[in-house]
């Protein structure tokens, strides 16, 4: 049998963790877990499902990163509505400060130790936010309208919230103390998928009665006014976001008046199907603050424990096997 160094004219690299860029091709033996591994490209993306939340909830909130991020209050089954925040490190979920008041419906941005918090349900709807600092939340400033299901992106000083159920298309910018009114978005929906920054923020999809139904429209927007982005493959609601107005992911969500596995991801211009989601995912949230190549979802009305990472088309790495 041909030997690897007969084939390519050279020894396999041996090393003690995996090359943090391999090229497309690239092989190596790493001596801490005793495996040979390979590197290739992928045309698709792929999910792989991480640990289960604390505490089984949906209809929550999302921030930070795949590897960073926030689980903020929920719904944990009528009448309870949730406090609880919880910490993702990219291997499990850890209790941190709880809200001053519990609520669903409720959306973040931000990250793990800069979150923000909006609106929501506890019931009534409200209107109050909240600014977390990585152990403990505090007060900032009321949201113009108590709204649940806003569509929210940025950071906590830097923040856009849009749409929201009521059903309304106002848009609103934060400064990290007050809100201040943007240009409306192009249509009245709740449940929508959001991403990008204040300036250069993504709204898509999302729900209204006076459709009535599912919105299959994205929306770009600039800092004072919203134009058209590309269309969605379907109508959907209620999904799963990350990313940015150039690289964005939707996971999820509902179509049809059904719960769904579907993934897109979008370019700036065009929403292109990727891999499924490992199971149907809705009314659950992203780690709003991810990439779209590294995204993290989590919750859901079905089934409420998931959690699932996203990992973009790209280099990927096996672990090459005897057969």
């Amino acid at each position: 049998m041909s030997e690897y160094t007969e084939i390519k004219g050279t020894n396999i690299e041996v090393v003690t963790s995996d090359p943090s860029n391999p090229l497309d091709g690239q092989i190596w033996f790493n001596s801490t877990s005793n495996k040979i591994k390979l590197s290739k490209l992928t045309a698709t993306g792929s999910w792989a499902t991480g640990a289960a939340l604390g505490t089984t909830r949906n209809r929550s909130a999302g921030a930070g990163t795949q590897t960073a991020a926030l689980c903020m209050g929920g719904d944990t089954g009528p009448p309870t509505k949730s406090a609880l925040t919880e910490h993702y490190d990219g291997s499990s979920w850890t209790a941190g400060g709880n809200l001053s008041t519990g609520r669903n419906q409720t959306r973040g941005c931000g990250v793990q130790t800069a979150a923000l918090l909006v609106a929501g349900w506890s019931p009534p709807s409200t209107n109050a936010v909240e600014e977390y600092n990585g152990s403990s939340w505090t007060a900032g400033g009321d949201y113009p309208g108590s709204y649940r299901n806003v569509g929210m992106t940025g950071t906590q000083t830097a923040a856009l919230g849009f749409g929201g159920r009521g059903w309304v298309n106002t848009t609103f910018e934060y400064n990290g103390t007050s809100w201040a009114a943007g240009g409306n978005y192009p249509a009245p929906a709740d449940r929508l998928g959001s991403a990008g920054t204040q300036t250069a923020g993504l709204g898509w999809g999302g729900w209204s009665p006076s459709l009535p139904g599912r919105y299959d429209t994205s929306n770009h927007y600039d800092g004072s006014s919203w134009t058209s982005g590309g269309a969605l493959v379907a109508g959907f609601h209620a999904m799963g976001s990350a990313g940015t107005q150039t690289s964005a992911l939707s996971a999820g969500g509902s179509h049809a008046d059904s719960n769904n596995s579907n993934t897109y991801v979008y370019d700036g211009s065009t929403w292109t199907s990727d891999t499924s989601l490992p199971k149907d995912f809705t009314d659950g949230q992203g780690a709003q603050n991810s990439s779209s190549a590294a995204a993290l979802v989590f919750g859901g009305i079905s089934p409420g424990g998931l959690t699932a990472e996203f990992t973009g088309a790209g280099s990927v790495v096996e672990t090459i096997t005897s057969s």
